[in-house]
Parts: C-alpha cells; sequence; structure tokens
C-alpha cells in the first residue's frame, strides 16, 4: 500500500501534465518542431528510396486480395460446427494464413522501417551500406511485430466465425489503433499495427539500444510504461488520428474514383496514398512527444542507468 499510492500520485501527475501540450502556445512549438523534422524525412526518402515503395504496393495488393478472400478459400467457415470443432478449425486456419501474411507484410514492413530510421537515426544513416547496419533491428522489429498481428488475427478469425467481441477493446483501448480502419479492413495488417503508439514507442527504444532480442523485450516493457503513463493523452491523439487518416482516405478515394470509375481499386489506391502522405508525419509526431517524456521522465524508463 505504501508503493501504491505515489504511483498512482506520479501517474496522474503525468496524466494533467501531458494536456499542457494542448496550450495553443505549447502545441504551435511542438508542431513546428514535427512539420520541420516531417520535412527532412520526406526529402530523404525521395532521394534515395522511391523506388522501394513499390514493394508496399505490391503487398498491400496481394494481403488486399488474401484477406478478401479468406472465406471463399475455407468454404467450411460458412458452415456449422460444433464449438470445439470450430475452434480447432478456426486455429488451423490462422496458421495457414499466418504464412501468407509473414511474406507480404514483410515487404511492407521494409519501407515503414525506412521511415523509422530516418526519423530516429538520420544522422548514422550515410549511405546505403550504413542502413544494412540495421538489418537484424529490422528483422527483430519485424517478429515482434508479427507476434501482435498473429495474436491479434487470432482474435480475429475467431471473431469472424464466432461473433466474439474481444478484438476492438484490444485494438481500440489497449493498441490504441485506427479502429475505422480495422472496421474497414482498409488496410495491411502490419502497416494498422505500426500506426499503434505502443509499437511506435517499443521500436522508438529499440533503435536506441544494441539491437538484441533482449533489450527488444526491454523496450516493448518501457513502451508499455509509456503508454500507461501518458494513457489519456495518447487516446485523445488516437482518436483524432482515426478521423483524420478516415477522412484523408475517403478523400483520396473519390479522387481516384473520379478518375478511373471502379469502386474497390479506388479504394485501394486511397488507402495506399493516405499512408504514404500521414505515415512520416505520424512517426514524427509521436517521436517529439517521446523524446520530449524520455528526456522529462528518463529515470522511470531506465531506473538503472544514472546517466
Amino acid at each position: 500500500m505504501e508503493q501504491i499510492v505515489p504511483f498512482v500520485q506520479k501517474l496522474i501527475n503525468s496524466w494533467i501534465n501531458d494536456f499542457w501540450l494542448l496550450m495553443p502556445k505549447n502545441a504551435w512549438s511542438f508542431l513546428q518542431v514535427t512539420l520541420s523534422s516531417v520535412k527532412e524525412v520526406y526529402v530523404h526518402i525521395l532521394r534515395k528510396w522511391w523506388w522501394l515503395y513499390g514493394t508496399l504496393i505490391i503487398s498491400y495488393l496481394f494481403s488486399w486480395q488474401i484477406i478478401s478472400n479468406i472465406r471463399s478459400a475455407f468454404p467450411f467457415m460458412e458452415s456449422k460446427f460444433p464449438p470445439f470443432t470450430e475452434t480447432v478449425l478456426v486455429i488451423i486456419v490462422s496458421i495457414i494464413m499466418a504464412n501468407f501474411y509473414a511474406v507480404f507484410s514483410f515487404f511492407a514492413f521494409i519501407p515503414l522501417f525506412i521511415v523509422f530510421l530516418n526519423v530516429c537515426c538520420s544522422e548514422r544513416l550515410k549511405s546505403y551500406q550504413s542502413y544494412l547496419s540495421y538489418l537484424n533491428y529490422c528483422f527483430y522489429a519485424y517478429g515482434f511485430l508479427l507476434s501482435i498481428l498473429l495474436v491479434v488475427l487470432q482474435i480475429g478469425l475467431i471473431q469472424l466465425h464466432m461473433r466474439s467481441k474481444f478484438i476492438k477493446p484490444i485494438v481500440e483501448y489497449l493498441l490504441l489503433s485506427s479502429n475505422s480502419l480495422l472496421d474497414a479492413m482498409l488496410i495491411n495488417p502490419v502497416i494498422f499495427f505500426t500506426l499503434s503508439p505502443f509499437v511506435i514507442f517499443s521500436l522508438f527504444f529499440y533503435l536506441d539500444s544494441d539491437g538484441s532480442m533482449s533489450e527488444l523485450m526491454q523496450s516493448a516493457y518501457r513502451a508499455g510504461k509509456m503508454l500507461l503513463f501518458h494513457y489519456p493523452f495518447l487516446f485523445l491523439c488516437s482518436r483524432i488520428l482515426d478521423i483524420v487518416l478516415i477522412t484523408v482516405q475517403r478523400g483520396f478515394t473519390k479522387m481516384f474514383l473520379a478518375v478511373i470509375h471502379e469502386g474497390l481499386m479506388a479504394q485501394k489506391l486511397g488507402t495506399i496514398t493516405m499512408l504514404y502522405v500521414t505515415f512520416p508525419f505520424i512517426i514524427c509526431f509521436f517521436n517529439q512527444f517521446f523524446k520530449k517524456k524520455v528526456d522529462e521522465q528518463f529515470n522511470l524508463y531506465f531506473p538503472n542507468n544514472n546517466a
């Protein structure tokens, strides 16, 4: 009890202090720094990596096709089985589908990881060879992200067939990802979960480590702690982000629909374009918040470090 009271006080004070960022002067200063960072990231990526984003398009289109054909590929999912048999079949389907996602979503993750590198490690990225030094970070981070995806995908497939309601609270209130995009199934799952503050903070901590598996687990722990100590503010940001992403996606969809006159393809292109436009801003925004809070609460996230 003696330890609980100071912890709760510290938690509440952290929640209250976050909302000082919403004061006009603070918000404007924060936005200026974020936009400057976004500009630098866009310039660097467009100069060096414009060709790589073709892999994102290919991966997205393939994974979209996989998602849309789950029921047709597995007709038994429309049938009625005893609960135990039904659950076993759904688990088998999720394992099979995981192999498709593991291949196609990796290509989607690479361009996103490059955005993370340019936000967190830009001063170390002098050549293509310097990017290769982060290859082990990429594989470990992808494995971590894929493990989150597979757990939620498992729940999602159970929901698809058994109408369970577990997935939305996990996505909306724990991972703080865009629930509207989940409802619409508009987005490659790996890309979808990179929009979660928990995943973003985990990768920020991880890219500042030695790149080992143990550091990845430590990074996830620190990210969970950051999510807890700043939950109300991050929840508000995620709800605003939810609205912005859907609004931008619908705007691009209408634009493409006026050109190609094919609804599904226009929706796909609208979502891809929305990701290109918004993802660097999202990462830069959370990176500015991340750096500010680590500076202010260093001992909270690195209690054993006396630096």
